[in-house]
């Protein structure tokens, strides 16, 4: 569970991403309940405070996590004055600056998305097998059928509402509408393909669960993209704010529990040139950017460029998503048949 990841955040060797994280979320907070001066001072600070220890876990490969006190108050002098020169931003240069905030939202949209969608593949396979385990295969088809004729159903009305908001917001210059259709198409896609492997006796009745999730998932996204976009939307009502802010809150937790916790250990073996401390550094860089780009005057409007971002992204991460799940959970069906065997 991702509190219980979490929880490592207070551990000693983890006080440091603990100060990070909690400074991030105070300034996230007041940035979207109307506070910005205070949030943009304390995005500026994380920005300068992350671009000092990504360097020295990525580049000088030091363990973030076992910093003497020496180290800690030369990163910091180090991070103030990074810090002065963005408050002085105007002597660095538009285009220089203005990477900064592409970098960050494109990091942050991908990073957080990218852990999302493989959790809820591990979310939606481990159902499965636990349902397996029990012998409950009539549930585990009500659940493929069930859950995809479902979610098939809710894409194409999603598809229907886009493209009806579009009609109704002649402003809006993009075709979430069209988008939508074109995820709805990829889930059609992949349940054919789980419907063929059925017939073939290898049932992927996680797919079931993956398809409700994107539905959820895309429905999120466009209403995020049009909130965005439209100019009558432009100030969100109170509860759409608090929802929108409370899902950013629980995808940010989400992605450094899991960078924190079981993940960081994996990240570290399989990726030799990156350690998860270095990503989570990094993912706490890019929100800060993501956010301080949102509340600045700047020459690109943040949330929109990340609102679209998100769902342009979301189709070639579902596709890679389905088609590695499919063909991992073929392995996993190919190894239930050789314990069979065996036994």
């Amino acid at each position: 569970m991702v509190f219980s990841d979490l929880k490592k955040l207070i551990e000693k060797e983890n006080r440091l991403f603990l100060i990070l994280v909690v400074l991030l979320i105070i300034g996230f907070t007041f940035s979207q309940f109307g506070l910005l001066f205070y949030g943009t001072y304390i995005f500026v600070f994380l920005l300068g405070i992350c671009m000092v220890l990504f360097i020295a876990a990525m580049i000088f490969r030091i363990d973030l996590k076992h910093l003497s006190h020496k180290q800690i108050i030369l990163y910091l002098i180090i991070a103030i004055a990074i810090t002065f020169l963005l408050l002085m931003r105007f002597y660095l240069g538009n285009i220089f600056f203005q990477g900064f905030f592409v970098l960050g939202i494109v990091a942050y949209v991908a990073i957080t998305a990218t852990f999302l969608m493989y959790s809820c593949y591990q979310i939606g396979v481990s159902w499965d097998e636990k349902i397996y385990n029990k012998g409950w295969m009539w549930l585990r088809w009500l659940i493929f059928l069930g859950c995809t004729i479902l979610s098939i159903i809710f894409m194409l009305s999603i598809s229907r509402l886009g493209l009806a908001l579009q009609q109704r917001d002649t402003e809006v210059q993009f075709a979430f509408g069209v988008f939508a259709l074109i995820l709805t198409i990829i889930v059609i896609l992949f349940a054919v393909i789980g419907g063929l492997f059925a017939l073939r006796g290898k049932l992927n009745a996680w797919l079931g669960f993956f398809f409700i999730w994107v539905a959820i998932y895309t429905l999120y996204l466009m209403l995020n993209v049009y909130f965005a976009l439209s100019s009558s939307e432009s100030q969100y009502s109170l509860p759409v704010t608090i929802a929108l802010y409370f899902f950013d809150l629980f995808l940010i937790l989400y992605t450094i529990g899991k960078l924190i916790g079981d993940k960081a250990d994996i990240i570290s073996e399989k990726v030799k040139f990156i350690k998860a401390d270095a990503i989570l550094i990094f993912l706490i860089f890019s929100k800060a950017a993501y956010e301080f780009g949102a509340t600045e005057i700047t020459a690109i409007d943040a949330s929109r460029f990340g609102a679209i971002w998100g769902f342009v992204l979301f189709i070639p991460l579902l596709f890679i998503t389905g088609l590695y799940g499919i063909i991992n959970y073929s392995r996993t069906i190919k190894e239930r048949e050789l314990n069979k065997e065996a036994e």
